[in-house]
């Protein structure tokens, strides 16, 4: 099985024992029919998930009293943002790049396919951030080469989603 897919199913998982109402949605009725029948139970639904029919009914309550009442909002909200699961935006320093407009003499250029080599090769051993430091080092060789942008592109993803991965398992342990 596909450990992407797999990751994902495990997230879903967690989501729905966090929020069992949301198995009562229409969208997944085959996953209740399909635990159901292997004998497995589904909570009941949560006093305020009800049917789409009351989803309907309350919102056109609340289209009515939006217009009932045009008072003011205040400019201070009682609301709480819930910023879990949220990821925090990328504040790592811009990976190196090499100088674009230096002239790529053969050494240099044998010089950064040595080093593309390793890094594949690490990629393949699994030392993910050897891999990406490798491409680094050949892109400062041989910076007009695209392929070792999009190389290391792959790699830093890579890292990024094993280390996701593992924060991801210690939040559930």
């Amino acid at each position: 099985m596909d450990s992407r897919k797999l990751s994902e199913l495990r997230a879903f998982v967690r989501l729905c024992k966090q929020n069992p109402g949301l198995l009562h949605t229409p969208e997944l009725a085959f996953l209740r029919e399909w635990v159901e029948s292997m004998g497995g139970t589904i909570p009941p639904a949560p006093a305020n998930a009800s049917t789409e029919e009351t989803s309907k009914g309350k919102a056109e309550e609340h289209s009515e009293e939006q217009i009932k009442s045009p008072e003011p909002e205040s400019e201070e909200s009682d609301l709480e943002i819930d910023n879990e699961g949220v990821i925090e935006p990328d504040n790592d320093d811009p990976q190196e790049m090499g100088d674009e407009n230096v002239e790529v003499t053969e050494e240099m250029a044998d010089q950064a396919n040595e080093k593309k080599i390793e890094a594949i090769n690490a990629l393949s051993e699994g030392d993910l951030q050897k891999a990406v430091d490798l491409f680094t080092d050949a892109i400062k060789l041989n910076p007009c080469l695209a392929i070792l942008y999009a190389k290391r592109a792959r790699g830093t993803l890579a890292v990024t989603l094993v280390l996701l991965e593992l924060g991801l398992k210690h939040l559930c342990s």
